[in-house]
């Protein structure tokens, strides 16, 4: 360091891969994943529908701060190649996303509110988060209508 300043080269040491095979682009099978059953063993997306609200937790989601349990709209459910849902995150707090009053689902507990942006929640994450029943109407239609669609109808051109 000269006068406050950086100076010189930064050398970081490099490590030889670990593997004896070369790197693959096919999908990595972790060892803890032979525990978990097949999307097509516990079939959690045929006893699924839109409109269902589950507790699914924040880790799942990326949503907030790692609350268990949020309430979670399922707009879109989607089979192999990736098999999953995508679900609208529910709030008690803050003014965005479309109202739900308390007490319309049993579970919700308070007013709140649906998000517009969706997340994904794969099927294995899916099938361990308890139901709470389908959003009665008008609700579900408004919270579904409302739901930024764009977020999950975009193609990708090669």
């Amino acid at each position: 360091m000269r006068n406050g300043r950086c100076v010189g080269t930064l050398i970081l040491p490099t490590l030889p891969d670990a593997r004896p095979q070369p790197i693959s682009n096919g999908p990595a099978i972790f060892a803890w994943e032979s525990s978990i059953p097949s999307v097509e063993d516990h079939g959690i997306l045929g006893h699924v529908e839109v409109g269902e609200v589950r507790r699914v937790d924040d880790t799942i989601t990326g949503f907030d701060r790692n609350k268990p349990g949020r309430p979670c709209v399922l707009m879109r459910v989607e089979t192999a190649p990736r098999a999953g849902a995508w679900v609208l995150p529910g709030s008690s707090k803050g003014s965005i996303g479309t109202f739900v009053p308390r007490n319309t689902l049993r579970g919700l507990k308070k007013d709140g509110r649906f998000q517009f942006l969706p997340r994904w929640v794969s099927a294995r994450d899916l099938a361990g988060c308890p139901s709470l029943g389908c959003l009665p109407e008008p609700y579900r239609t408004r919270v579904l209508e409302n739901a930024n669609t764009v977020a999950v109808d975009f193609e990708v051109e090669l």
